[in-house]
């Protein structure tokens, strides 16, 4: 069994890549949230993204600890279309067969931050929250933008060059990760091509996870009850 492979709680939070991943784990620790386990759609091995949470899931079900998973957390962003966006995790969802004797198969919630009761229950939670359009770079920019004294003034020149290069008309997720990064780069001068992944590994300070804008995602993991598993060896 691979260490992608073990878990460490009963509640799983499962994110399309990398950067949710490193955000999940830092937002925990900063917050003060339960020990979630946190994993990314990649990790069953099919391929990674918003369009593989279905592969995970059933991924899932041949793992050793699966039978002691209560709640899984399904993590995806909006993007240009709430509505569609979350179907298409929903769809996955209701279309997993895992091949597993007992048979199981994971309950849909039929809109976002619903909890969809059952062995183990189901959320879809949509980035940056439900019915807003954009991504996780679109939660994190506010407190990006107000990161520190010299962030207002960063992220007015920001906006100006956005408007200037044209890129204020691209779609909203598009524009928001084109923002960020440019706040982070204009702002890390040890490393201008610091990635989202690294802002908090690297302990820049540049997205203050006490920030109100993450208030909300903060309120309702909270009251997601996480059970800490034992390793098995």
């Amino acid at each position: 069994m691979g260490a992608r492979d073990v878990l460490t709680s009963d509640a799983l939070i499962v994110c399309e890549g990398t950067s949710d991943e490193a955000f999940f784990h830092a937002f925990i620790e900063a917050r003060g949230l339960p020990p979630f386990c946190v994993r990314v759609t990649g990790d069953s091995g099919r391929g990674a993204g918003n369009g593989h949470f279905g592969d995970f899931l059933e991924a899932l079900a041949s793992w050793k600890q699966f039978p002691a998973v209560r709640n899984i957390i399904l993590v995806s962003d909006n993007d240009g279309n709430a509505k569609q966006s979350f179907k298409n995790v929903r769809d996955q969802v209701v279309a997993v067969r895992p091949e597993r004797d007992p048979p199981v198969s994971f309950p849909a919630p039929s809109r976002a931050c619903q909890t969809a009761a059952g062995a183990p229950a189901v959320t879809i939670i949509m980035l940056p929250w439900r019915g807003r359009r954009g991504c996780l770079e679109t939660l994190c920019l506010p407190a990006a933008q107000q990161a520190n004294a010299r962030s207002p003034a960063a992220s007015s020149c920001v906006d100006r060059f956005a408007a200037c290069v044209g890129t204020e008309s691209w779609p909203p997720s598009k524009l928001a990760k084109m923002k960020l990064q440019a706040m982070l780069s204009a702002q890390h001068r040890k490393n201008p091509a610091l990635g989202l992944s690294n802002v908090w590994r690297d302990g820049t300070g540049l997205i203050p996870l006490d920030h109100e804008c993450f208030d909300d995602l903060h309120e309702f993991l909270s009251r997601i009850p996480v059970e800490v598993l034992t390793v098995p060896r």
